[in-house]
């Protein structure tokens, strides 16, 4: 009894010790919060363990991470260049700010740390992707398919969307072989991507590949009759009609597509020429005048009006519409001559 007295006593004064967290700890605490998208208490943890070591890099990295999660933008920036001035050797603070400069719409600010990430060979294949968007966004079409390039050639796994990028790129600067190429392993990847069928129609169209661009066109028509991208598919396929002498299913393709609108000028303008070449005069005539309507000052409008005014025998009105014509730019000094003077 004496023994057990004496032993609660001596417990009585044993000091309560606590355990003070280190930075390290706090930081690894902070980390697993912003894994589970708590990012408000992610940030008090990395506040504490910057209280604690005022140089930890990593939790100013990952508190700029944390804060630009909450578009707490300026924050973050301060954090992450806090981050680099401490240890500019620790390549997520330049992977971190890359994606903070994309997401804050300072493309080439991006560019720059995505290519310092690349340097530190530190997520290299999303780092390639990320400044491929940036370039794109910048308009610099050749540089972002040489980083997407390289971003694909580097991925582990396939991925049906950045060939389709890809393709558009290229397709943008015709180069159209590359691009059928591209759409081609997008839709293998991707069967039911139906959007990738008009857009590889699109570039058979461009290679004159007609009978190629009819099949995609009426693969996504008949699956999107709807889609907003309809009225285009239907023109482009009426193009291709057209192309292959079919005026008759052109003129109908150029017609639903005027129905779905908006309508634009280039429907009223084959359509016309279609009309003329039927010579059904007066409903090209029709046509032109809508062309005029929606493009007021391109005067090939008035020139091919005024063909088919003639060959609907108003010469005088033909003749019209050739000064029109010339007023605006046109060379149809010939016409005039022949048939005005």
């Amino acid at each position: 009894m004496r023994t057990t007295l004496i032993s609660l006593l001596l417990l009585c004064f044993i000091p309560n010790i606590a355990h003070t967290q280190t930075a390290d700890e706090l930081y690894q605490l902070g980390r697993n919060k912003a894994k589970e998208e708590k990012f408000k208490q992610a940030v008090k943890l990395y506040s504490k363990a910057i209280k604690a070591n005022p140089n930890h890099f990593k939790s100013y990295c990952y508190r700029g991470e944390a804060y630009s999660e909450l578009d707490k933008f300026d924050l973050a920036l301060t954090d992450l260049d806090k981050a680099i001035s401490i240890d500019s050797t620790f390549p997520d603070s330049y992977l971190n700010r890359s994606f903070l400069y994309y997401i804050t719409k300072k493309y080439q600010d991006a560019i720059v740390d995505f290519t310092k990430s690349i340097d530190m060979n530190h997520e290299v294949g999303m780092s390639y992707y990320f400044r491929a968007q940036s370039h794109l966004m910048l308009d610099q079409v050749d540089s972002a398919i040489v980083d997407l390039t390289a971003a694909i050639e580097m991925s582990l796994k396939e991925d049906y969307s950045d060939y389709a990028l890809r393709a558009s790129l290229n397709h943008v600067l015709d180069y159209d072989i590359a691009a059928l190429k591209d759409y081609n392993k997008a839709i293998e990847l991707k069967p039911d991507q139906i959007s990738y069928y008009n857009k590889r129609g699109e570039v058979k169209l461009s290679l004159n590949d007609n009978r190629g661009a009819i099949e995609d066109f009426d693969i996504f028509l008949k699956e999107t009759p709807n889609d907003p991208d309809a009225p285009e598919a239907l023109t482009n396929r009426g193009t291709a009609k057209y192309n292959l002498g079919n005026k008759s299913e052109a003129i109908i393709d150029l017609t639903k597509s005027i129905d779905k609108g908006p309508n634009k000028y280039f429907n009223y303008y084959l359509r016309g020429r279609i009309y003329e070449e039927m010579e059904l005069h007066e409903k090209a005539i029709l046509d032109f005048n809508q062309m005029i309507v929606l493009e007021p000052e391109w005067g090939d409008s008035y020139r091919l009006r005024g063909i088919s005014k003639l060959n609907n025998g108003d010469t005088n009105d033909a003749c019209i519409d050739w000064i029109n014509a010339s007023n605006l730019g046109e060379d149809v000094v010939y016409l005039i001559n022949k048939f005005c003077n």
